[in-house]
Parts: C-alpha cells; structure tokens; sequence
C-alpha cells in the first residue's frame, strides 16, 4: 500500500508539472523540455535495473518470507507500551503492544 501510495503521489504531482516543463522551451530554451523528459525516462529505466529478479522464483506471501526475499533484517526494540522495527535499510516502523 505505501509503495503504491507513494508511485501514486509522483504520478500526479508529474501530471501537474508536465504542462509547466513544456513552457520551459518558450521561455528558456526549445529543447530543455525534450532533455528533462528524456533525462527523467533514462533514469527511470536504469533504476529499474536495481530491482531483483524474479523470473521464476517463488513471490514471498508473508513477511517473513518478504525479509527473507529482500534481505532484510530487523531489530526490535522496546519503549514504553510500543515497539520499534529498525530494519537493516534504516526504516523505523513502530507498532503498537495494545491490540
């Protein structure tokens, strides 16, 4: 759900934004809006390149199987009525003992 949330978010603030870097050729120079769409496309292709492989592996289905997967791992932590999750990547998830 966040990393949809999140591709979500930069979908639309790219949709606000595409009209605006076209104008930047009227006022600043004709083919900066070919270089930055390009530049944005390239970047985002060679991102891409960084994501495992899954081509016939076994897609994790629990997070366990996720950690496993990604390589993960994670540190709890205890404060008070909460609990921390550091994980190796540096994300802090708390969760709550009171459920």
């Amino acid at each position: 759900n966040v990393g949809t949330g999140f591709a979500n978010s930069w979908g639309r603030i790219a949709a606000i934004l595409a009209p605006l870097i076209m104008l930047l050729g009227d006022y600043v120079w004709g083919p900066l809006p070919f270089l930055v769409y390009g530049s944005v496309a390239t970047a985002a292709g060679l991102l891409v390149l960084f994501l495992p492989e899954t081509k016939g592996v076994k897609l994790p289905e629990t997070l366990e199987e996720g950690e496993q997967f990604t390589g993960t791992k994670k540190t709890r932590r205890k404060h008070g009525n909460e609990s921390r999750i550091m994980t190796d990547i540096g994300v802090q998830v708390d969760i709550s003992d009171e459920i």
